[in-house]
């Protein structure tokens, strides 16, 4: 039995730029740091989908 829960692939790499991942049962304190992350991370890109679609939408950019 794993009494340490799953592993999730964390939002930020180790400083050798590998990907880190955490054994968890998905209380603790890093998971919610990587949660608040990841929230924010979503919301950011939602807004540059957003301020993609209306440059195209408006058509205001250039071709090259």
């Amino acid at each position: 039995m794993n009494t340490m829960g799953t592993a999730r692939l964390l939002p930020w790499t180790g400083p050798d730029g590998k990907p880190c991942f955490l054994l968890s049962d998905g209380t603790g304190c890093v998971s919610r740091i990587a949660d608040r992350m990841e929230e924010e991370q979503l919301g950011s890109a939602a807004e540059l989908i957003d301020e993609a679609r209306q440059l195209l939408g408006e058509r205001s950019w250039t071709p090259g």
